[in-house]
């Protein structure tokens, strides 16, 4: 948008750990601002922004509030009525459903002024030779045929998760966190990336090992131990950037994961830290 129609860009700072930056958000602000957009849950050290916050500040200044809720609305309950985001988007394929899928909630108001990205079939009210009406929302976002098997699926999903319960996720995505950081505090050479509060990591537990790439140790956890995890930048370059920091090793737990496999987890890091790291 910088370089097609020639939008300014403000970012927000924030801190060492990640954790967002409520004063640097503010003076952000003025009423030249149009959007905001900012995630709910940062993906990388999964310390959560105070969003309700942001979206007064956003509103007092006549600003329209976009949330990326990708790794927060797996984690925790999120309530939109309390959150008042113009927009909300999240990521089916981290909440137990299947890949290729997300929801985008939008106030009416806002939904109303967008123009579909694409159309076709299903997005027209009627077509002349010399109109077109569009269609009500959300029809006219969904262009052509829709993929129903998935569609299906994010229900099944959703539905089993508030069976379990939000708060249930959350309370033992912290209990596996406080056992992992636990088992691996005293090792030497390891370094977490983002809060030192287990409850403030919404599961994620990102780290680097000293003298080892985080692909390598990756590669080392399936080998070793047939636990997977994800390495380098995670989508999130400038993060690393700012921080001199080359990637990172980045473990998730959630509701399926057992203390157990926490263990195996931490055992296996720590072999890798001792036999391998500088």
């Amino acid at each position: 948008l910088k370089d097609t129609v020639g939008i300014e860009r403000r970012f927000s700072k924030s801190g060492k750990t990640g954790e967002f930056d409520i004063e640097s958000f503010k003076a952000c602000m003025d009423g030249k601002v149009k959007v905001v957009s900012v995630q709910h849950t940062n993906n990388v050290t999964g310390s959560s922004v105070p969003v309700r916050a942001v979206t007064e500040i956003a509103h007092d200044h006549g600003a329209i509030v976009i949330i990326d809720g990708a790794q927060a609305a797996p984690h925790m309950p999120v309530d939109l009525s309390k959150i008042d985001a113009d927009i909300y988007c999240c990521s089916i394929h981290k909440m137990l459903g299947p890949s290729g899928m997300g929801v985008m909630y939008g106030k009416r108001e806002v939904l109303e002024k967008l123009r579909p990205l694409t159309v076709g079939g299903g997005t027209v009210g009627l077509t002349t030779y010399d109109s077109v009406t569009m269609a009500p929302i959300p029809d006219r976002f969904e262009a052509g045929l829709l993929n129903y098997a998935g569609i299906i699926g994010t229900k099944a999903a959703i539905d089993y998760l508030n069976a379990v319960g939000m708060e249930n996720v959350e309370a033992w995505d912290t209990e596996l966190m406080k056992r992992a950081m636990g088992n691996l505090e005293d090792i030497k050479g390891l370094h977490l990336v983002g809060p030192e509060q287990p409850g403030k990591r919404c599961g994620v537990l990102s780290f680097n090992i000293d003298g080892l790439a985080s692909h390598d140790i990756a590669m080392m956890l399936d080998s070793m131990s047939g636990v997977m995890i994800r390495s380098g930048m995670h989508c999130a370059h400038p993060f690393y950037v700012s921080r001199a920091i080359d990637g990172s090793a980045r473990a998730s737990t959630y509701l399926n994961n057992s203390c157990e496999e926490m263990d195996v987890f931490t055992d296996t890091v720590r072999k890798i830290a001792e036999t391998f790291g500088e």
